[in-house]
């Protein structure tokens, strides 16, 4: 396993860091202000290529899952980043559509239009919301297909050239 050290003055930063952002965050969500539905909710689902017939599981955890009135809910995934994207971005974002479609499938009594999806950029203490309809559900479904298709492909021909970053000192 790889270890990596952090000194003394670096290790305090990130603890100064981490203590400030609960602290806004809690200062600004208060536990008793929201009906928290799951914690850490576990997802998976299926999708099927209809050309070959493979069916590939998709899985993952969502942060949280509220209900704020009696007929929506809201899936919050929290984020460190230092930049928060804008809302565009978050309107495209793959991976609250897929949080969208793991709450349609284990709960499909709920309308689609009827899930928030948010994002809580916790160094900002700021959330970005953004919503997903039925439509979409279809569109997610053929985006994941195309990626599995391209990843397949890859793994066939070999083609993973290492793409070098300021991370290699740290990977083995």
């Amino acid at each position: 396993a790889l270890k990596i050290e952090i000194d003394s003055e670096e290790k305090n930063e990130y603890e100064k860091d981490a203590e400030s952002m609960l602290t806004g965050f809690y200062k600004k969500n208060q536990p008793w202000n929201f009906n928290t539905v799951d914690l850490e909710s576990r997802f998976d689902f299926t999708v099927q290529d209809e050309n070959s017939r493979d069916m590939h599981t998709i899985a993952g955890i969502i942060d949280r899952i509220d209900k704020n009135s009696d007929t929506v809910y809201e899936i919050i995934d929290y984020k460190t980043a230092s930049k928060m994207p804008s809302k565009d971005t978050i309107d495209r974002d793959l991976q609250l559509s897929i949080y969208h479609l793991g709450i349609l499938t284990r709960w499909p009594q709920i309308p689609p239009e009827n899930i928030k999806l948010s994002l809580y950029f916790l160094k900002h203490n700021e959330k970005i919301s953004t919503e997903r309809f039925a439509r979409d559900a279809k569109k997610t479904k053929n985006t994941l297909l195309s990626l599995i298709s391209e990843i397949l492909e890859r793994i066939n021909k070999n083609d993973f050239p290492p793409t070098p970053s300021a991370l290699c000192g740290w990977c083995g």
